[in-house]
């Protein structure tokens, strides 16, 4: 018997049409969809069991998008919009109870606020404004959504005001039980249930020796100079302006990267990924699974990658293709009593283009086609399309592109930041 279970957790993404350095803002994207649109989430005012498998135009005007666990937010003109299953009322609005979904992108009321960027658990919502404040709302088991209480979903957007000193804030990610967030000061701080929901099981994703905390507080035994953090669903990563990366949690798939460790046991406290050869400049997570970027080319370690290595022949991209971000949908179902993974990966080049491999169930690698995919295909909608960023749970993808070109990063200064995992590009506009 096969029963689906959950979605893929996927959190924050921040702004994806980067500014320039004369402008005040964010450039204004077109929003593209494809994937699994069981639930209305693609946006595009239907919902639909067959799977939209080639990219579809949504709306424009966008600067920040994130893709949750069948939802979908989205700011334009400084204001949230959400559409998608609202089950654990995730959209910040009420919907019929009959229904429980939106298939049209709706406004979040945040009263006299402007928000720039916007994050997604599973069923969880965050807003985050320039001064780096933030708003959840959604489900909040465990003190998910870091506002000092936990139980019933929140219903309407709530500030975080539990704890005065947390103040500016960059990014925010979730797994499955826990989030973590990115300071202004390069500092990583941690909330949530420090295991599984059912609290059998503590596995130190929290970076902190706690079991659970509804508080936000600082991940310790991290360098300084964090730039971008990844959340898989029970282990973390943070990567550093030196371009080192760093992880804690569970770790009985590899997830934390210990290339010369045969100790698979959890790990609370952050340590180095040794494996790594070189500078890293982006990072994802997602499940047991993650990528880094270093050089240009794709690095994996996990439950399908074991130890930290390249993933592919340098043939695999085209010659003067330059891997500048990456990201990694997955979800899971329960078969004759196993849980099963599914993952999708994508990596995104200096020049635009998108690449799209692993599992293809719900057309979400916007090939035109279902069916795994085993090695990186280029999205042909996409060529020369100027991609800017994209956020995925695995079974869909959110895609924003616009008229600009990648800027050149410094070690660690771009990320995939995900459960999936925000996606952070930095961007400037042609000149």
């Amino acid at each position: 018997m096969v029963s689906w279970t959950r979605y893929a957790i996927v959190a924050a993404v921040a702004m994806a049409c980067a500014m320039g350095p004369s402008t005040s803002r964010a450039a204004e994207c077109q929003l593209w969809a494809w994937g699994d649109n069981t639930r209305g989430q693609l946006g595009n005012e239907t919902r639909s069991d067959t799977p939209v498998s080639i990219p579809v135009l949504i709306t424009d005007g966008v600067t920040a998008v994130a893709a949750g666990s069948a939802f979908t937010i989205v700011v334009k003109n400084n204001e949230v919009w959400t559409c998608g299953d609202n089950s654990a009322r995730q959209l910040g609005y009420q919907t019929p109870s009959d229904d429980d979904y939106s298939a049209t992108l709706q406004r979040v009321v945040i009263p006299g606020v402007l928000i720039h960027s916007v994050a997604a658990g599973s069923k969880s919502s965050f807003a985050i404004r320039d001064d780096g404040s933030w708003w959840a709302w959604g489900n909040n088991p465990g003190g998910l959504l870091g506002l000092g209480h936990t139980g019933n979903p929140v219903i309407s957007p709530e500030q975080q005001t539990s704890y005065d000193p947390f103040i500016g804030v960059k990014t925010i990610v979730a797994g499955v039980s826990h989030c973590l967030a990115l300071t202004d000061a390069g500092e990583v701080w941690s909330w949530g249930n420090n295991g599984d929901y059912g609290g059998s099981r503590n596995y130190g994703q929290l970076g902190r020796e706690l079991s659970n905390i509804e508080i936000p507080g600082p991940v310790t035994g991290l360098d300084a100079g964090v730039t971008a953090i990844a959340a898989g669903d029970h282990h973390g990563l943070a990567l550093t302006n030196a371009g080192k990366v760093w992880s804690w949690g569970r770790n009985d798939r590899d997830q934390l990267g210990r290339a010369t460790d045969d100790d698979l046991s959890e790990q609370s406290t952050p340590s180095l990924v040794t494996g790594l050869i070189g500078t890293v400049t982006a990072i994802a997570a997602g499940g047991n699974e993650n990528l880094a970027v270093i050089d240009g080319h794709v690095w994996g370690w996990g439950e399908n990658s074991q130890a930290p290595h390249e993933l592919f022949d340098r043939t695999a991209f085209p010659e003067l293709a330059k891997i500048q971000t990456v990201a990694i949908g997955f979800w899971n179902e329960t078969e004759s009593g196993t849980l099963h993974y599914y993952y999708s990966y994508f990596a995104l080049t200096d020049s635009g283009d998108l690449y799209a491999w692993g599992d293809n169930s719900y057309g979400q690698l916007g090939l035109g086609t279902i069916g795994t995919k085993a090695d990186p295909s280029l999205i042909p909608e996409w060529v020369g399309s100027d991609f800017t960023s994209i956020s995925t749970n695995g079974r869909y993808v959110l895609a924003l592109r616009g008229d600009i070109i990648l800027s050149t990063p410094e070690p660690g200064s771009l990320g995939m930041l995900t459960l999936g995992v925000a996606y952070l590009l930095q961007r400037r506009r042609k000149l």
